[in-house]
């Protein structure tokens, strides 16, 4: 890993011990949580309580909700909509918020970050999306 790797992670199916291991092992410093929504039916993941306990591990927590999928974008694909056109949709969001993208490169490159939310697949996830546009940035990304 070098000063250019970006890391991608999601929480599906993990408990809060696991995803610190996870981090740590990787020698993440910091987490951007890219949810729309920062509440969690997993109580150590909604925002107050995931920051504390990230902070207690060492790691830093920063939120980038302006990143996250809007509502619009995320009932159209939990109504069953096509992952490709989903993020299609979230892809033109983007448009609207490039200073969003400048301010995650450059909180990426200050130290080793993850980029989180939910989905544990990449593949199927607005992560996707971003770790494309880190890329074209000239950082590398590693899903955990």
């Amino acid at each position: 890993m070098s000063e250019r790797t970006v890391f991608t992670i999601g929480y599906e199916g993990k408990s809060i011990d696991e995803f610190v291991l996870q981090l740590k092992k990787a020698k993440v410093k910091r987490v951007v949580d890219v949810r729309h929504i920062t509440s969690s039916r997993k109580r150590d993941f909604s925002k107050t309580r995931f920051s504390e306990l990230l902070g207690k591990s060492g790691i830093e927590y920063v939120g980038m909700r302006d990143l996250g999928t809007p509502d619009e974008v995320r009932r159209f694909y939990k109504g069953g909509g096509d992952v490709k056109e989903f993020q299609r949709r979230y892809e033109d969001y983007l448009k609207g918020v490039p200073e969003a993208i400048d301010r995650l490169e450059s909180t990426a490159r200050e130290k080793p970050t993850a980029i989180m939310c939910y989905e544990n697949d990449i593949a199927t996830c607005h992560r996707f999306v971003l770790a494309r546009k880190l890329e074209k940035k000239g950082l590398e990304i590693v899903n955990l």
